[in-house]
Parts: C-alpha cells; sequence; structure tokens
C-alpha cells in the first residue's frame, strides 16, 4: 500500500512524505495508519527490484479487506455439525420476513438484482448454510452477502441513478476462515465490511487490493427485522419468482 493515514492528522500521507517528516530511523518515528482498518502500519522496503517501498500491516494484525483479497473466507466449506431442526425453523422464519432480507440486502449491496438474491439463496443451499448451530435469523442477510462478489452493472438510462458501479464484496470482521468458528465455536463477530473496487471501465477482471476504494465497517444488528420493506412491485415480483426456483 503506497499511501496510509498519517500518524496524527485525519489525512493520506505518501512513503516519500511519510519518510521527510519522520525521517529514516523506524525505531524513532511513529507508526501510519491504515486507512480502511485504522491499525497501525510500517514503512517495508521493497525486496526486489520490483517491489516499491510500502505501508504494510503488523504481524498478526486483524483482519482489514485490503488484505483478504486474494482468500475466499468461507466459500466452499460446509458445517462440520449441523442442526436440521433449526435449519428448518430458520428457513421458515426466513420466508416470512423474506422482503425485510432482502430490503436489507439491496443496502448492503447497492441495487441487488432479484438473479443475484436467487443465486445467494442456491449457494446457500449448496454450503448447507441453514444448519449452522445457532445461526440466528438477523444473520442471515449477512452470511448470503459473503458468498459471491457483486459486479459492477451496465450503465444504462434507467439505472443512471441507483445501478451499482463498483465492485463488491462483504467479509466478517474476524480473522475467522470458516463458519464454523463463527457459529460452532463461539466467536461470532459484531461487525461487518462491505467494500467496493473501482475497476477501468469495461474491465472483466476480479480486482485485487490496489482498486479498493472504500470498507465501510457496519455492526451486525438486527434492526432491518423491526423495520417495513421496501421494494418496487416488479421488484417483488421478480424475487418472489427466484423464491419459488429456489424451494422447488
Amino acid at each position: 500500500m503506497q499511501i496510509a493515514l498519517h500518524p496524527y492528522k485525519d489525512e493520506i500521507i505518501d512513503t516519500k512524505k511519510y519518510r521527510d517528516e519522520f525521517g529514516n530511523n523506524a525505531n524513532l518515528r511513529p507508526l501510519a495508519r491504515c486507512r480502511f482498518c485504522k491499525q497501525l502500519m510500517f514503512l517495508r522496503a521493497g525486496n526486489t527490484l520490483r517491489t516499491q517501498e510500502h505501508f504494510a500491516h503488523k504481524k498478526n494484525s486483524g483482519m482489514c479487506p485490503s488484505k483478504v483479497m486474494d482468500k475466499r473466507p468461507y466459500l466452499g466449506l460446509q458445517p462440520s455439525k449441523s442442526d436440521l431442526t433449526h435449519a428448518h425453523e430458520l428457513k421458515r422464519q426466513f420466508l416470512i420476513n423474506w422482503q425485510k432480507h432482502y430490503t436489507f440486502m439491496r443496502q448492503l449491496i447497492k441495487n441487488m438484482s432479484p438473479y443475484e438474491f436467487g443465486d445467494l439463496l442456491k449457494r446457500s443451499e449448496k454450503l448447507r448454510i441453514w444448519e449452522y448451530i445457532d445461526l440466528q435469523e438477523h444473520e442471515i442477510p449477512y452470511i448470503l452477502c459473503t458468498l459471491a462478489d457483486f459486479p459492477p452493472q451496465k450503465k444504462t438510462e434507467r439505472n443512471l441513478r441507483h445501478g451499482r458501479f463498483q465492485w463488491v464484496r462483504c467479509w466478517f470482521n474476524t480473522v475467522a476462515e470458516k463458519f464454523d468458528d463463527l457459529w460452532i465455536n463461539g466467536e461470532k463477530p459484531v461487525d461487518y465490511w462491505v467494500a467496493s473496487y473501482s475497476l477501468p471501465e469495461g474491465s472483466k477482471q476480479v480486482p485485487n487490493q490496489k482498486y479498493l476504494n472504500t470498507a465501510l465497517l457496519f455492526p451486525i444488528n438486527e434492526d432491518f427485522l423491526h423495520q417495513l420493506p421496501n421494494l418496487a412491485t416488479g421488484t417483488i415480483i421478480e424475487a418472489e419468482k427466484q423464491l419459488h426456483q429456489y424451494l422447488g
């Protein structure tokens, strides 16, 4: 990372300005801060001619979206233990409140389409997400949104105002890499990252860390279950079709 937050001010500083202001003695200069997770960072020299001097997180530092782009935590894993009775009840609750869940998911992932919603439900079944012991209803949207990336949408006159034009990815604020650690072993995170990446126009590649634009940290709570859903009629109709396909 070539830029970070100034050690004392809420302003960006690059590696050159950091050296100019605080000198070359690593033992005496204050540490910079990550502009996303706000954890402390040190200046690491380039090891090769192709590697530039850059800011790096301290060893064993906590989770940060700028560090995990090459990992796909959670995906491809299934519960080592399951609770089928709880899974059945969880699905029943979800189906009662599905519009509230989908409304909230569209707040996390801007303009999530009914087809993306349906795809996440299919992925959840394949990964047996519902069977995790102690998974709660209000946690369902958060876990569903970690199951896929959300590429930018095409710009049209219809969606120019409400469309999603950046790549979006979500994580739980934890170093755990499997859901078992979150719902079975009792290490539940209380925060949730939603990160967006700015890709060049027309690019279809999966973005790496250098394209990270924003990373917002949200508390995990159940407030959305106490709010009225807010979906357009057409969106409800298409989402219901996806829901019926998921249910078979």
